[in-house]
């Protein structure tokens, strides 16, 4: 499967259609904050603090990292730290 580049934070990031939002980021030394996360769980995302927003094609959205599939190249994904990021 060919890989296809997203930015997160401004940082051009090569990851593979079906990859979480998280797995690219580790895998480009990016770190995105989590607390209820744990890769033998299946994802919960209940705790919020992972929340990043992703802009595809315009079209913007919040989700939590770890529950977003990158599907399409262009992603731009900007991460907010902190949980009172949306308060």
């Amino acid at each position: 499967m060919s890989e296809i580049l997203i930015q997160i934070d401004g940082k051009e990031v090569k990851a593979r259609p079906g990859m979480t939002v998280l797995e690219a980021a580790q895998k480009a030394g990016i770190s995105i904050p989590t607390l209820c996360y744990h890769e033998k769980l299946a994802p919960f995302g209940g705790c919020r603090l992972c929340i990043v927003e992703v802009d595809v094609l315009g079209s913007t959205k919040l989700a939590g990292n770890f529950l977003h599939r990158i599907k399409t190249r262009g992603a731009n994904v900007k991460v907010h730290r902190g949980a009172g990021a949306f308060v």
